[in-house]
């Protein structure tokens, strides 16, 4: 059989393109992945399959939410790595926040290391490039002010760890998948740490 690539797109609608060998679909989530099976006839996918649908046509056994999951756990990962490696690149950090960028750096990708791993044993493989959404936050980081720099960065951490937390916390409930269930709740305590800590420096004058 043919091998089939799938391309899932921050999109909010369906749209299908049909080769001889590849099949590219837009899904509603935030982060392209592509996804390798083995090919199935194209007349049993349709424009308008739902997510779920195209997610079991996938060959993955992962859920749609399980996926979302993955896709916006990796993302966040990203973001916090990479605004860190900024700040600290442009100078703006010094004592525990200086400490605190790098442990971003040093904990956040082996987190991503593991995530991606564990996605591509579950038939994905995560983009390391920005969504849309992810990439406008690096942006708008990039051009804030030197003399500003320090407080963005603090509330871009605190932020994004909120959002974390609570992504791992409903994945370690809800996930459907054993494995990406325990992947949110090994890591969980270590976002609730990261948290604590991006909120203590964002109350330091």
């Amino acid at each position: 059989p043919h091998l089939v690539y799938f391309g899932v797109c921050p999109m909010t609608s369906f749209s299908f393109l049909r080769t001889s060998c590849t099949l590219a679909f837009r899904l509603p989530v935030s982060l392209t992945l592509l996804v390798a099976i083995a090919a199935v006839p194209v007349t049993s996918f349709a424009a308008d399959k739902s997510a779920d649908a195209a997610a079991a046509n996938s060959g993955t056994t992962l859920v749609k939410e399980d996926i979302a999951f993955l896709q916006g756990a990796n993302q966040g990962g990203m973001l916090e790595v990479k605004t860190s490696e900024l700040a600290i690149k442009r100078n703006a950090l010094a004592g525990t926040d200086l400490e605190f960028a790098k442990k971003m750096i040093d904990e956040h990708k082996k987190i991503n290391k593991e995530l991606a791993d564990l996605a591509t044993k579950k038939g994905l493989v995560p983009n390391e490039g920005f969504d849309e959404g992810m990439q406008k936050k690096y942006d708008d980081l990039v051009k804030t002010d030197d003399a500003k720099l320090l407080k963005e960065y603090r509330a871009c951490q605190v932020k994004s760890h909120k959002m974390a937390v609570s992504a791992f916390k409903d994945a370690a409930d809800d996930c459907k998948d054993v494995d990406v269930k325990a992947f949110a709740a090994k890591h969980l305590p270590h976002l609730q740490a990261h948290l604590d800590e991006a909120k203590r420096l964002e109350d330091t004058k």
